[in-house]
Order: C-alpha cells, then structure tokens, then sequence
C-alpha cells in the first residue's frame, strides 16, 4: 500500500478501537438500569469513558514519543487488568 493508504488504515483502526467500546457501553443500558436503578447510565458511562479517552489520547500524543515502548505495553496491559478486577 502506497503511504497515504496506510494513514488510512491507521486512523481507521484508531476510530474503531474507539467506537467498539462505546457501541459495548450504548448496548448495555439496560442492564445496568437494571442493577443500578438510583443512577443514569447512558449519562453517566458514555461520559466517564469518552472523558478518559479523550486525556489520555491527548497525552499519548503530547508526550507518547518520549516513552519507551515497552513502558507504553506494560501500563496500558496493568490499566486493563486493574479495570477489569474492580
């Protein structure tokens, strides 16, 4: 592929990786209405997780370049295993 035709492809990874968690997010309103009655999910999640996205894409840009690779793995790997045990 020509270069141009791998940004493509770059940012369209990157849109998609955005949006599949937040489809995962949209399609689960209900059951957490369910089991969380006192609160407003499809308020509450979608903004909590796009506010997350959000700063830490701007940091990844900001600073991304000057953190080793392997620094950059290891953290996302801990942030997802600690996310998904609490």
């Amino acid at each position: 592929l020509p270069r141009d035709r791998w940004a493509y492809f770059i940012f369209m990874c990157l849109g998609i990786g955005s949006l599949l968690p937040w489809n995962a997010f949209v399609t689960a309103v209900d059951y957490y209405q369910h089991f969380y009655p006192q609160y407003h999910p499809d308020r509450v999640i979608p903004v909590l997780y796009m506010t997350l996205n959000v700063i830490v894409t701007g940091l990844l840009v900001k600073f991304g370049s000057s953190i080793e690779l392997n620094t950059r793995i290891l953290f996302g790997f801990t942030g997802y295993t600690v996310s998904m045990l609490g």
